[in-house]
């Protein structure tokens, strides 16, 4: 048996070769095919929205909320398509659509900002930068790139075990604070001069003063992700208790919900932080407001 297969083999193995690469190519193509229909579907939903809204830059907005899949800028628009957290393509197009073009895989978040492209690539963890008017792509940081956003004209990163500055003038990384106040995996958005972030707990961390303050400290805090507007930072949240290694029961609604943080009123009184949970009223209200940007998560039920 085993030596007709053989023979069958030998005699057959050109064709049977061809037939490998035949089916390689197919399955390449069907999945070049899939990829682009995804990447056309998602994009479509962003021309939709930035259509009905009138929006002409989300530039701002986005610095702020660098968990968004999406930036809309005057003659284009950059985004994610696949899931984020596993690392998705950064896309680019015009804002009808037209020119869809792949700039990467596998990454988490990005932001144009004057002119270039910062994303972060999930596999390295690196930081890197995509010149459109050259389609040059660089290695700014090859590790240790937890989040990034921009701040006072530089890139403003936290690494594995610090806080640092990408000095985009001197092209070079400088120190913040050369210690690790907070828990890990966190989610993290920038508000103002200060960077808000969810361990287990609470943090809002003063960039200028480089000081860490505990909004809330409550062991197994468990947190979607958070949606800054203007000087407000709005946070999904749920209290949790480990009843043994498989489940995680979330208890004590009195935590459950979307806290709200007012920067103002912090900054008025840092005893007093403004940092509360907004009634299911106030949520109503909020949303049909129109304030929240449509992508926020804080929609979902």
């Amino acid at each position: 048996m085993i030596q007709t297969i053989k023979t069958l083999f030998k005699s057959n193995r050109k064709k049977i070769l061809i037939a490998i690469v035949l089916l390689v190519l197919v399955g390449f193509l069907l999945l070049k095919v899939k990829t682009n229909y995804k990447m056309r579907a998602d994009v479509n939903e962003i021309i939709d929205l930035a259509s009905v809204s009138q929006i002409n830059d989300t530039t701002m907005q986005h610095i702020s909320n660098m968990s968004e899949s999406y930036q809309i800028l005057p003659n284009k628009i950059l985004y994610l398509s696949g899931e984020q957290k596993k690392g998705a393509n950064l896309c680019q197009t015009d804002r009808k659509g037209n020119g869809l073009k792949k700039i990467a895989g596998n990454v988490t978040s990005f932001l144009e900002y004057e002119g270039k492209v910062y994303y972060r690539l999930l596999s390295k963890h690196a930081l890197y930068r995509y010149d459109p008017d050259n389609d040059r792509k660089e290695c700014l940081l090859e590790e240790g790139v937890e989040w990034f956003t921009v701040y006072e004209g530089n890139i403003l990163i936290m690494g594995e075990e610090s806080i640092k500055f990408y000095n985009l003038q001197k092209e070079k990384t400088e120190t913040v604070v050369d210690y690790y106040p907070f828990g890990y995996p966190f989610y993290a958005e920038r508000i103002g001069d200060y960077i808000i972030l969810c361990d287990n707990n609470v943090h809002l961390f003063s960039i200028k003063e480089k000081e860490d303050t505990l909004l809330l400290e409550r062991w197994a805090l468990s947190f979607d992700d958070i949606t800054v507007y203007e000087n407000k930072a709005y946070i999904r949240m749920q209290k949790y208790f480990i009843k043994n290694y498989d489940d995680i029961i979330f208890d004590d609604e009195s935590w459950n919900g979307i806290w709200c943080l007012d920067i103002e009123l912090y900054e008025k009184d840092k005893d007093n932080t403004g940092f509360e949970k907004l009634s299911e009223k106030q949520i109503e209200d909020l949303l049909n407001s129109g304030e929240i940007p449509q992508s926020s998560s804080l929609y979902e039920k």
